[in-house]
């Protein structure tokens, strides 16, 4: 078998990812070729280059291209009637994940990031486009007979470690369950890919202001920065909660209470409309979680990880505390001390202070 099979494979973290987890984004697979070995299962392994996709028309055209080559080749696979090998069966499973990889890394780094808002619904009508395609494989019992009928008597380790991967996540898709139960837990994936990118896209197209009367509310703010934010035709100043401003703004402004309304607005993006949306994505997953068998969406979500449990994470992070505790008490009366410079009455520093005040003794101190 070739390197080629260890790509990301049932990537069925699509269906549970927010801005806050599962972050990560499969890298493009380089295209090589590779045999084929059973009629009718030619590994076909497809690119999506990034410049030819910067219309919704053209990436619509890309994803609608994508879904019916992955439909075809879940049909298949389904339907693949001889003895399944590991260059030849596996190779054009492998094949299959690895284009849905490269279609859904295209069109989530669009949706994410393309200036074009045509462009960007593009992208997440994309990714939920593919789910449906997906939840087919991870649920269907005909590919999963066949991958754990492959002969691995001669396999290496990474090939035997690719199956077992597979096999697992099969049966954390819901494979094993009958047939109402599945049909439910593809409803549900659907769901949860729909509900949590309405809820990333509203923080991303939420832009808040914050609003000043003078550039004197600037003090602190290097000259270029207030250069690039003159009075509007109403004399206000707006500074955005986009990244290129509230930054700067968070670590340079005087104003420590201009600097804690920036963090209100910039905390309160997407309030109070994606709170409905949290409360369904809860509820979405609990169930999900329950009816693969656990009691809830943490032990699923850890079942295939090297962390193994929720119970292991929480270990975890507890052990790292007792590492951290120290330095982090030793940087916190850095700051508190600054602080009271400025504020002799402060008792704790607030989270819109902590960028400033590291700014001004590394100014100070480091320099």
């Amino acid at each position: 078998m070739t390197q080629k099979l260890l790509f990301p494979a049932l990537l069925l973290a699509l269906w549970g990812l927010t801005a806050c987890d599962r972050a990560e984004t499969p890298e493009p697979a380089a295209v090589a070729e590779s045999p084929a070995v059973e009629a009718g299962l030619e590994a076909d392994y497809r690119t999506h280059d990034l410049t030819a996709l910067q219309t919704a028309e053209a990436l619509n055209a890309a994803c609608e291209a994508e879904v019916a080559a992955m439909q075809a080749d879940v049909s298949r696979l389904e339907t693949f009637s001889g003895t399944p090998t590991v260059d030849g069966y596996l190779e054009a499973l492998n094949a299959m994940l690895v284009s849905f990889s490269n279609m859904n890394f295209a069109s989530s780094v669009l949706a994410s990031v393309h200036p074009d808002e045509a462009v960007r619904d593009a992208g997440d009508a994309c990714s939920q486009a593919l789910t449906p395609v997906l939840s087919d494989y991870s649920l269907s019992r005909p590919i999963y007979e066949r991958v754990a009928e492959v002969d691995l008597s001669g396999a290496d380790a990474d090939t035997r470690r690719f199956v077992e991967k597979q096999l697992q996540d099969f049966r954390l898709a819901g494979v094993d369950r009958d047939d109402a139960t599945r049909a439910r837990i593809k409803e549900l994936q659907e769901e949860i890919t729909r509900v949590g990118q309405q809820f990333d896209r509203n923080i991303n197209d939420a832009i808040g202001y914050l609003e000043l009367d003078s550039v004197e509310q600037l003090a602190g703010l290097p000259q270029d920065y207030i250069d690039a934010h003159p009075p509007g035709e109403d004399g206000k100043i707006r500074i955005s909660t986009q990244y290129p401003d509230l930054f700067p703004f968070m670590s340079y402004a005087e104003s420590d209470e201009l600097r804690r309304q920036m963090a209100v607005i910039h905390n309160n993006r997407a309030y109070p409309e994606n709170e409905a949306l949290l409360q369904e994505l809860l509820a979405l997953r609990f169930e999900f979680a329950q009816l693969l068998g656990f009691d809830n969406y943490a032990q699923w979500v850890t079942a295939d990880k090297m962390v193994g449990s929720p119970e292991r994470v929480q270990s975890f992070l507890d052990e790292l505390s007792g590492y951290t505790e120290e330095p982090q008490e030793r940087e916190y009366a850095m700051l508190l001390a600054r602080l009271r410079e400025q504020q002799p009455d402060a008792e704790k520093v607030e989270s819109w202070q902590g960028g400033y005040l590291l700014e001004k003794i590394s100014a100070e101190d480091f320099q």
